[in-house]
């Protein structure tokens, strides 16, 4: 139970606040159930395969920093530096990785000017950056031994290219997993190595009179470490206040910006080519305009019919898959065959591309349960 997205992602949360005043920096490092995080912008619509998600019991989560979507399973170990906002630095970071990966596994690794990590020029560590108050973070994630085949499914929105949205866009890069330059490599060892190295770091130069751990254990390790316990965390309100917004529909879905969609359909009759414009939190369809092209299947009259019942049917209309659908193929609405066949034809596609919004069951199934047993903070 301690590989869920939003319990860990809650954690992060509620360690920029629990740190402070006790030590300048830590690292926290988790694993986590096949999940797709998007970046605090983005829009996921565009960023990920919903349905697949939907489909396979796969998260769908919203961080609160921002940078681009990624897929995390059992083979991604996430990290996360935890400081004070002037000891943020993203290329310490990035040196922490890359040091360790080359000392303990002299595999050929480099970093860029975004912070990524690159193995032998392929992705391997993305990153993101959070600052609050007099906080920050700067977490990402280590491809150790992840599934690259379900990493593009769930990526690879149907309309991504035709979603026009503000935020954030994500960079799509060639990746690479450690284990296919070490293909022994265990979890365990990647985990041990980064807290080596990270242990290693000097306290920043305005946190001097602050130890540089907690030491509160040594748990067979060469590094002072953390126990979280369930204790720690269950009743804390902050924690569960945390917990419950990151999983909840109002923040995965309800916090994407207006955007507008392109959709090109053709049908046995006609093609389509509609504009649509979703409000703010993805709720309802602002407007809609319709052209269906002239063919010889259809008269002027039922090209005008259809562009004008889609535009009126889907104004103002929940902007779900199965709302639109029942919206144009009403019982109360009879059209001669070929109208009909065209509208039965788009509803079933748009219910295939424009997933409902779903709360997460396995979220409110482990809720209240414990938690963490195999999180490590150093």
């Amino acid at each position: 139970r301690g590989r869920s997205v939003y319990s860990n992602l809650a954690l992060e949360e509620w360690l920029l606040t629990k740190l402070q005043g006790v030590t300048p920096r830590a690292l926290l490092m988790y694993v986590n159930t096949p999940c797709v995080v998007i970046g605090r912008m983005q829009n996921p619509y565009k960023e990920a395969n919903l349905k697949y998600l939907f489909d396979n019991n796969i998260h769908l989560a919203r961080r609160r920093s921002g940078g681009g979507t990624v897929y995390q399973d059992l083979g991604n170990l996430n990290y996360s530096f935890v400081q004070s906002r002037d000891a943020l630095d993203k290329k310490l970071h990035a040196k922490v990785i890359c040091d360790a990966l080359e000392k303990e596994f002299d595999v050929p690794v480099s970093s860029n000017d975004r912070g990524d990590v690159l193995l032998d020029g392929r992705k391997t560590s993305g990153c993101a950056q959070r600052i609050t108050g007099t906080r920050s973070y700067h977490h990402g994630t280590l491809l150790v031994r992840s599934n690259l085949n379900e990493l593009w499914k769930c990526i690879s929105a149907p309309l991504s290219a035709s979603t026009n949205a503000r935020g954030s866009k994500s960079v799509r890069s060639a990746v690479a997993n450690l284990s296919e330059f070490v293909p022994n490599v265990e979890m365990q060892q990647v985990m041990h190595a980064l807290a080596s190295h990270f242990i290693t770091l000097p306290a920043p130069s305005s946190h001097k009179d602050v130890p540089n751990t907690f030491d509160v254990g040594r748990n067979n390790t060469d590094y002072p470490w953390i126990e979280i316990s369930e204790k720690d965390v269950d009743n804390c309100e902050f924690y569960l206040k945390e917990r419950n917004e990151l999983a909840a529909s109002k923040w995965r879905f309800g916090a994407t910006f207006e955007f507008e969609q392109k959709i090109q359909f053709d049908s046995e009759f006609t093609e389509l080519q509609i504009n649509l414009k979703v409000e703010k939190g993805s709720e309802r369809i602002q407007s809609c305009k319709a052209q269906c092209l002239k063919t010889t299947s259809f008269r002027q009259d039922e090209r005008e019919l259809v562009q004008k019942l889609i535009e009126k049917q889907w104004s103002g209309c929940k902007y779900s898959g199965s709302a639109m659908r029942s919206a144009i193929t009403k019982k109360n609405l009879t059209y001669n065959h070929s109208v009909e066949s065209t509208l039965a034809e788009l509803g079933e596609y748009i219910e295939r591309q424009i997933v409902d919004k779903w709360e997460d069951e396995e979220y409110r199934s482990e809720h209240n349960s414990p938690i963490f047993p195999e999180v490590s903070v150093v």
